[in-house]
């Protein structure tokens, strides 16, 4: 009989290396055959376990957990997305079917486009699959870094110019310069806060608690704010909108240019999409804070939600 652990050997050469069956069998001095009955026996043997992961969430799980999420947040829409075992495709999943969902449920007439910033909205920005452009949405972004590095997920720059050119739409190069120089007079705050206030729809992902990645943020805050920030019991943000898991809000500010909590609170239409076990509870203090209209995330971390509060 063949040993869990060259049963393990194979399983990791096909299933993980992607060597071909052939290639195996090669090298193992058997038949293509023979490593077919190894990794049956490794399947049977409890070594390798297959997961089918269905494309899409039934209307039963939809209705239930969108009548759950508004028993418990109030919240008015939730987009669900399949959830499957990797962490990577599920992000990659909930970038498509957000981006499906925001192009379709949009119209392609003068919109204006409030864009947040971090990893999530990064990837948004580099979906090129749009059917249909959309080109006469604009976009501006909401927050404005300290400082920028290079290939940052922090880049409105980048982020508004990559929307720009995979969903369609237009930027306002001086627009864009006026966020540069946002702090520098009473009178380029008050035209950005203008425009703040004409938002048709606002995009943005759920940050998870500062603590917990401070020097991918180090460029957000003075040294001062920053440990301001770290010594709260804060559990994510929301454009640099902080909260706790109650959804008590704490918005740095003279730190940086973001979308007054004012403005926000009046939008009409905000989307935030988030997905992960490391999210819940920043999605449970997000929905919280009452400023959520529509949730995007996975049924999984849809499922974690409500077990962390059962």
């Amino acid at each position: 009989m063949i040993s869990h652990e060259k049963l393990f050997e194979v399983a990791v050469s096909y299933y993980v290396k992607k060597k071909l069956q052939r290639e195996i069998a090669e090298e193992l001095g058997v038949s293509h055959v023979q490593v077919s009955k190894y990794l049956k026996q490794a399947e049977e043997r409890g070594i390798v376990s297959v997961t089918i992961n269905p494309p899409h969430v039934s209307q039963g799980d939809q209705r239930w957990y969108q009548v759950m999420f508004k028993e418990m947040f109030g919240l008015e829409n939730l987009i669900l997305t399949p959830g499957v075992s990797n962490t990577d495709k599920t992000h990659n999943i909930l970038i498509e079917y957000a981006a499906k969902y925001i192009t379709d449920h949009y119209p392609n007439t003068q919109l204006n486009i409030g864009l947040g910033w971090g990893k999530t909205i990064f990837d948004m920005a580099h979906v090129n699959s749009i059917p249909v452009k959309k080109n006469f949405w604009n976009y501006y972004p909401v927050c404005v870094p300290r400082q920028i590095r290079e290939q940052d997920f922090y880049d409105y720059r980048q982020i508004t110019s990559s929307f720009v050119k995979n969903w369609g739409g237009t930027i306002d190069p001086s627009v864009i310069e006026f966020f540069r120089l946002y702090t520098s007079s009473e009178e380029l705050a008050r035209q950005i806060e203008k425009i703040w206030a004409s938002l048709d729809i606002m995009i943005f992902g759920i940050g998870i608690s500062f603590t917990r990645l401070p020097t991918s943020r180090e460029q957000l805050f003075s040294d001062s704010v920053a440990t301001e920030v770290g010594n709260k019991d804060l559990v994510g943000d929301m454009v640099n909108h902080y909260f706790d898991i109650e959804g008590n809000i704490f918005s740095p500010r003279n730190e940086i240019s973001q979308i007054p909590l004012e403005i926000f609170k009046k939008l009409p239409n905000t989307i935030a999409i988030a997905t992960g076990l490391r999210k819940v509870v920043s999605i449970i203090g997000a929905l919280r804070t009452g400023l959520v209209g529509t949730l995007i995330t996975d049924i999984e971390t849809a499922k974690h939600v409500v077990e962390y509060l059962k």
